[in-house]
């Protein structure tokens, strides 16, 4: 999921992710699980608020060994580990 900055503070995000999950609820759906970049601690906030809970850490999902430039950064914090949370009813 991702909202093109000129576009964002204004509750897309949010509105994006209760839509899908309600689609996910009405297909029967009684969990969601997602991933993001550790280092993003603005989204894992964004997340937490809607409900999602941290499940576990995948270190070293972000390195040159899984395809990714080793000079990765988010917001100063160099992006290494993957963040799953998840969500259920």
């Amino acid at each position: 999921l991702a909202v093109a900055e000129a576009h964002r503070d204004h509750g897309l995000g949010r509105r994006l992710v209760e839509a899908g999950l309600g689609h996910a609820r009405g297909h029967g759906a009684s969990r969601v699980v997602l991933a993001t970049g550790a280092a993003d601690t603005d989204l894992l906030r964004f997340y937490q608020r809607i409900g999602f809970r941290m499940v576990r850490i995948e270190r070293d999902a972000f390195t040159p060994g899984s395809g990714y430039p080793a000079d990765l950064f988010v917001d100063g914090i160099r992006l290494i580990d993957r963040v799953w949370l998840d969500i259920a009813w």
